[in-house]
């Protein structure tokens, strides 16, 4: 099985894929961007413990606190709705230069193995 070519094909394309469905983290999400809106600071404030804490994290206490009832499935539900259109917000700022080194390593690995 780990012999044939289409097996390995396969394998490879679905690891560079995962690897590409990874959120990267930005030098921005680190800081606290000039806005007057207080609903942007918020947001931004809120991004930031989010990668600080973890989505799974952040999702587990949720989840915790609808199974304790003290919020109602509704609830649960729109906290992670927040969170999912929080973290697919596109942000600005630079990508790390590791980053982006990694990428061209993922794409020249993918592409040799093809």
């Amino acid at each position: 099985m780990l012999y044939d070519k289409n097996f390995y094909f396969t394998l490879v394309e679905r690891w560079k894929d995962n690897y590409y469905s990874i959120k990267k983290i930005t030098n921005q999400m680190n800081k606290i961007l000039p806005t007057g809106s207080t609903k942007k600071l918020t947001e931004n404030l809120a991004l930031i413990a989010l990668f600080k804490l973890g989505q799974p994290t952040v999702l587990k206490t949720i989840q915790e606190w609808q199974k304790k009832d003290e919020i109602s499935k509704q609830q649960a539900f729109r906290l992670r709705t927040m969170i999912t259109e929080l973290l697919e917000t596109p942000t600005k700022g630079e990508i790390n230069e590791f980053i982006l080194e990694l990428d061209q390593k993922i794409n020249e690995v993918a592409e040799s193995a093809l």
